[in-house]
């Protein structure tokens, strides 16, 4: 297993192939926080993201 690194851009490979990649282009996973607050009556209910 080989972990890649060019620049901005990191890729593993396994057996010789491309198993991912990432990249700010093309992310392969993307960490986000927030706060959200929801409201239900009856079973239907509304999300929002502050």
């Amino acid at each position: 297993m080989q972990l890649l690194r060019h620049g901005d851009e990191l890729e593993l490979r396994f057996a010789g192939r491309k198993v991912l990649s990432h990249s700010p282009a093309a992310p392969f996973l993307t960490v986000v926080t927030g706060s959200v607050s929801y409201r239900s009556s009856h079973g239907s209910f509304k999300v929002k993201e502050r």
